[in-house]
């Protein structure tokens, strides 16, 4: 049990005042204010749904931090955040309210252009759920600011990932693909009316889809041509596409100087290999930043041109640079400790921040901050704050709590596990039925999702029919003639159950007797309209029949819905689906279309769905934060009385290891480990993607061509990349050694190990065969597949349309012949790119 945060402590006046004294340190009184009124405006109307400036919209805990942020900005010091606080506490509000303060500081002092903050998300899943949750504030804020005059200070928002497209002519295809319809964007629905956005081509816009809206938001987008040209104040992106862009020089200019903000959410899934690849990460951002903004370039007009007999130190570049920025790195996460000390949870926030950041980094933000009086971390303790805000005052007792149920499932010796976790998502679905609720089961690989999957949905409920025996004590699907065979059955069975004098409690006996979910909630109804608990039981226990029969009525209507639209009650989610795919079962989710959804670890961070009540966690998870975070999924709304029911279901071989007293620090205890940032391969890692960024920022080519016509050409590039490499050691080395911490010996062994590899590369390039395919055999492919395209064509499309008029007329052969003509396109579009390669080998071999 714990309690849930009251998000009225803090009045939005005191949240005004806050950000207006944070305003007045670079804005005159008049701008200041208006620029705090529309921002907490902004929050009231679209987040706290609050009107006046005199009601709470802020949390303690929430305020404290935004003050101690605003204070550190306000007198120009670096900061590392660590929002570290249960799930649902309103971590992100602390941060996207400061964030968009620190984007209005930048327009205000003049950097109108450039990406500000970037924001990064772990997960697909939880990247659009937050942005759409950041759109909704800011369409209510642009929209303050173009009330009062302020519309030179609108703020940007993209997002750049795997599913994000390349260039607006890819949309273009898509709807050509789709028949003409719109392409939603990433199931992402209109601040305003709730409709889906869309985008448009024409416009080079997001839209909403509703005629009667017809909204254009063109502030947003997550088409990469799109953020290339815009650089939106906010980007969106994570770790994997973050490490593209530096080592790329197409995209440089997206990590800019510009950036004075870098948020990190669900920062506790950083750990081990990945979280010291971060670490490296991190201080190789700031080394892009820092040389941007001093200027450092190869090029003989350059603010600071590097030398190739000098040794520089980068240190100081990234020193100046987080000085002059107030450069601020935002931690957010709920689980990184569960240590039972005040203490202690300090300690282990300052560890896990020292080890993210990377050791060398956090050692010049503390430099920085101690030199003027401040601590370099800003931490403050979730339970400590409500401990001296209400002590053990009634109104603590007041408070709302949320109430974890885990019930830890030991599989009997001539049960399977896997039977255990279909008859507990079978159970969980029906429970959900009859309550209006909701339930995940989550695993740590696809294959076993899938593989529950397809029992439970084809075999369980798709060929048996098991539901019905659940509820009806029959062990056979009654199959086509199901409501006659139902009706007899509930005719013998109930008068049979209707000789005894306790039949509703009879009834309820079998713990495999479903009927008890149909009862409670049946029940429930009735006591409602009633009120008295009296005139209820009187109520009941005079009509028992009736009751009954009702009853059955309402568990074969139930029992219908999941057995006759199963394809609508149950559904997968894990990262190999495509993107539309996923968006498709995350809005269902949302909505009342499914009742669970079996998962990986894709829907396990920061999802804020209504409804969700119950947890299934498919034998132990990896990680002990992941198991709390995924409860966190559950009893987060007043509909679910803010309880969360978690399943952990074990194999036998679990319940070795898994005994009582070990079962907490499996499941609940959480503690930063260290991250192997020592390990040699992960620092040589580290050096070789720190040559490539710098490579990529000097405007050398990072990406080459695979094909075998372009052997020479990529060859001679790699060549002035070696040349480029032997010229400037000396200052590369030493600019990689100062910035990550290490000796400059182990960085230049790594240095030269690579320079060797490329003239290798070179060479054997150089060697390479490049002549082409028979032109003979491309041609002879085409023309057999002509000659079958032309045939599907005249005999299964155009003959039947031109001998019967009315042959389009029904809808299954229409839309056949749609799919038909799809799939001519396709063999078209496959025709033209292999022409074209004959096209390109006619031209870079002519003799041929």
């Amino acid at each position: 049990e714990s309690p849930l945060p009251s998000f009225e402590d803090r009045k939005g006046s005191e949240l005004c005042e806050v950000a207006k004294r944070y305003f007045r340190s670079f804005a005159d009184e008049n701008l200041a204010s208006a620029l705090s009124d529309a921002l907490v405006s902004a929050f009231l109307k679209s987040i706290a749904g609050k009107r006046s400036l005199k009601e709470g919209v802020l949390s303690e805990y929430q305020y404290a931090n935004l003050y101690s942020l605003f204070k550190y900005a306000s007198n120009n010091v670096p900061s590392i955040s660590l929002l570290a606080a249960p799930t649902g506490t309103g971590k992100t509000w602390v941060f996207v309210l400061y964030i968009i303060a620190r984007i209005l500081e930048a327009k205000i002092k003049g950097e109108i252009d450039g990406v500000k903050v970037v924001i990064v998300y772990p997960r697909k899943a939880l990247a659009r759920d937050q942005f759409e949750r950041i759109l909704r504030l800011l369409h209510v804020f642009n929209e303050e600011l173009r009330r009062r005059g302020l519309k030179r200070y609108a703020v940007s928002l993209g997002i750049w990932d795997g599913d994000s497209l390349e260039k607006w002519e890819k949309i273009a295809e898509m709807r050509r693909k789709r028949g003409g319809q719109d392409v939603e964007f990433r199931g992402i629905k209109c601040p305003l009316c709730n409709a889906k956005l869309v985008y448009r081509k024409e416009e080079r816009c997001i839209v909403c889809s509703s005629r009667s809206c017809g909204m254009t938001y063109e502030y947003i987008g997550d088409v990469r041509e799109w953020i290339s040209e815009v650089q939106p104040d906010i980007l969106i992106t994570n770790f994997w596409a973050l490490n593209y862009r530096l080592i790329s020089r197409r995209y440089k200019h997206l990590l800019s100087s510009s950036i004075r903000c870098i948020v990190i959410d669900e920062a506790h899934v950083l750990k081990d290999l990945e979280g010291a690849f971060t670490s490296y990460l991190l201080c190789r951002i700031l080394l892009r930043l820092a040389m941007q903004y001093k200027g450092v370039s190869t090029d003989t007009l350059a603010s600071l041109r590097l030398d190739p007999k000098l040794e520089y130190d980068a240190l100081d570049w990234i020193r100046e640079y987080l000085k002059d920025r107030n450069f601020t790195i935002v931690l957010s996460s709920a689980t990184i400790s569960t240590a039972p000390t005040v203490n202690e949870r300090r300690k282990d926030a300052e560890d896990f921040a020292r080890n993210l950041v990377y050791p060398r980094l956090y050692e010049v933000f503390e430099g920085i901050c101690k030199g003027r009086g401040f601590s370099p971390i800003i931490y403050h303790d979730h339970d400590e704050i409500y401990q001296k805000l209400y002590g053990g005052s009634p109104a603590f007792k007041k408070l709302r709590r949320k109430i974890d149920v885990v019930v830890i499932v030991a599989p009997h010796p001539m049960r399977g596990l896997e039977t255990i976790a279909q008859a507990t998502a079978l159970c969980s679905l029906f429970w959900s039925k009859e309550f209006g609720q909701k339930f995940l089961l989550f695993a740590d690989n696809k294959e076993a999702i899938e593989r529950l999957y397809h029992f439970i949905n084809d075999i369980i409920i798709g060929e048996r029919g098991e539901i019905y025996d659940h509820v009806f004590l029959t062990d056979r699907n009654p199959g086509s003639h199901i409501s006659h065979f139902i009706r007899g059955l509930w005719k013998n069975y109930g008068n049979n159950l209707m000789s005894k004098s306790d039949i509703l409690v009879k009834a309820l006996d079998d713990p495999l007797y479903w009927l008890a979910f149909t009862y409670t909630s049946y029940f429930s109804d009735i006591m409602t309209r009633y009120g008295d608990l009296s005139k209820v039981l009187s109520f009941v226990y005079s009509n028992q029949e009736i009751h009954f029969n009702n009853l059955l009525d309402v568990a074969k209507s139930s029992c219908d819905d999941i057995f006759n639209n199963r394809t609508l009650r149950l559904d997968v989610h894990h990262a190999d689906l495509d993107r539309q795919r996923r968006q498709e079962i995350e809005e269902r989710l949302k909505k009342a279309d499914l009742l669970g959804v079996l998962c990986t670890s894709t829907l396990e961070l920061g999802i804020d769905i209504d409804h969700i009540t119950t947890i299934i966690q498919y034998r132990p998870p990896i990680a002990a934060e992941s198991f709390i975070q995924r409860l966190g999924r559950a009893g987060r709304k007043p509909a679910t009385m803010y309880i969360a029911v978690g399943f952990l279901l074990l194999s036998n071989f679990d319940t070795l290891y898994l005994n009582e007293s070990y079962s907490d620090e499996v499941l609940f205890s959480v503690r930063p480990r260290p991250l192997p940032l020592e390990n040699h391969r992960v620092r040589a890692n580290a050096i070789i993607y720190t040559i490539v960024d710098l490579l990529a920022y000097l405007d050398h080519r990072t990406h080459y061509s695979s094909r075998l016509r372009d052997a020479v050409r990529t060859g001679e590039k790699i060549r002035d990349i070696y040349q480029a490499l032997v010229a400037y050691e000396k200052p590369l080395v030493s600019i990689i050694a100062s910035s990550l911490g290490l000796p400059l010996n182990v960085v230049k062994r790594e240095y030269i190990a690579f320079r060797d590899y490329l003239e290798v590369l070179y060479n054997n390039l150089k060697n390479i065969n490049t002549a082409p395919m028979s032109i003979k055999n491309i041609l002879y492919d085409a023309i057999e597949r002509l000659q079958v395209l032309k045939n599907d064509l005249a005999y299964r499309i155009l003959r039947p349309i031109g001998s019967n008029p009315n042959y389009l007329k029904d809808s299954e052969t229409y839309q056949r012949v749609v799919s038909q003509m799809f799939q001519a396109e396709s063999t078209v579009s496959s025709l033209y790119n292999e022409l074209y390669k004959l096209d390109l080998y006619c031209e870079a071999y002519p003799e041929y």
